[in-house]
Order: structure tokens, then sequence, then C-alpha cells
């Protein structure tokens, strides 16, 4: 009898944690994961439980790029110099993520990682870009500030290569305080050939304005 007791006292504690093990993967499956795009296209998904703020959600972009593969030790680069950004890119809307303005992510969110770039532009009417691989990819000229203000909220991918970019305007005052920070990105830019194996790209062009000089 006492052993007929014990056994059913057996069977109770296995049902008890199978079921324990079951509510934690469905707890698990319902929680879910948001899926990063690092800027080398790669997927990795990460738990909404470590998305609940830019700090946190930065924390564990650290933790991805610790390794000692190329394209971890690029994307870490540009991160300790700043010259990167985060978004959720739906192809025609683009939603850049910050600190000041970030929600919690729901699962199944997918959050792209961008390496910022700087390019100059001699005219403002000109809708154009050029990728790291040499392409110039020049808009219609139909419709140009129709062209800029459509191609300015949404993604575009490069006509050669797939590389995929957001073009920005920035002022020529925004662009001299952060020159000094840029500069050493652009410096090893071309430097280093691995960064060819970057596919995501926020390019903030800004306008040389040529002065004229009036004789008298």
């Amino acid at each position: 009898m006492q052993s007929q007791r014990d056994i059913r006292e057996v069977l109770v504690i296995l049902q008890r944690e199978q079921e324990d093990r079951q509510n934690f993967l469905m707890g698990t499956a319902t929680r879910g994961c948001v899926t990063l795009i690092d800027a080398t296209g790669h997927q990795h998904p990460i738990s909404v439980d470590f998305c609940t703020s830019f700090e946190q959600f930065n924390e564990m972009l650290e933790v991805l790029f610790k390794c000692n593969s190329t394209e971890a030790r690029i994307q870490r680069r540009f991160m300790e110099s700043g010259q990167y950004d985060l978004c959720i890119d739906e192809g025609t809307q683009v939603t850049r993520l910050t600190s000041n303005g970030w929600s919690r992510l729901e699962a199944g969110t997918k959050v792209v990682m961008r390496i910022i770039i700087q390019q100059q532009m001699i005219s403002p009417s000109g809708v154009s870009y050029k990728c790291p691989c040499g392409a110039v990819n020049t808009q219609g000229l139909g419709s140009i500030m129709y062209s800029f203000e459509r191609h300015a909220g949404c993604s575009i991918d490069c006509r050669q290569c797939g590389r995929r970019f957001q073009i920005s305007r920035v002022s020529s005052r925004r662009k001299r305080r952060t020159m000094t920070r840029s500069s050493n990105i652009d410096s090893d830019h071309t430097a280093d050939a691995g960064t060819d194996l970057i596919r995501n790209f926020l390019v903030q062009q800004t306008v040389c304005r040529h002065k004229t000089v009036i004789l008298s």
C-alpha cells in the first residue's frame, strides 16, 4: 500500500513538472521575439523582454557583436563611433527608433540596424545617392521635389548591388558639428575591405552652397 501511494505521488509530481514546462514554453512563445536585422543583413531573434528601452536594446547589440567575426568587428566599430541608427523599415514607411521616442516593441517586429554615411551634394535640387559599390542612383528629373519628398521617408535599393538606403538632408551647421566624429569613420570606410559587407545605410546628405561674389 505504501509503495502504491508513493508511486501515485511520484506520478502527480511528474505531471505537475510537465504542466510547469508546458506553461513556461507557452509563456515564452506568447512573449515572443523581436527580429534584429543587423547592418550586414543577418537576422537575430531577441526576446521582447530585452527590448523595453533604447538603452537595453543597445546593450543586446553589444553582446551580439562581442564575437571576433569580421561582421561583428565592423559593426562594433561603427557603434563605438555612434555612426549607426535603428529603425522599423516597412519599405514605404521608415520609423527611426531613438531613446526619446522608444516604445515597447511587440513580438514579430523587425528592427533594422543601419550605418550612417555622410555625402555632400552640389545641387539642392538633385535626388541621387552614391552607393559604396560605386553606383550612382539618380531619381527622375520630372518632379524633383516630389521625388525627394516621396523617397525621403522610405528606403531605396541600390540598382546595382541591392544595398538598402534611406536619404536624409542635413543642414551645413549640423554637418560641421558631426565632422570630427565622422571623419574617422570616413577614412576607415574605404580602408577596411570588410566594409563592403554592410547592407543597410542611412545617407545624410549636405548641400554645398557656393558663394557668389559680385564685382563692382
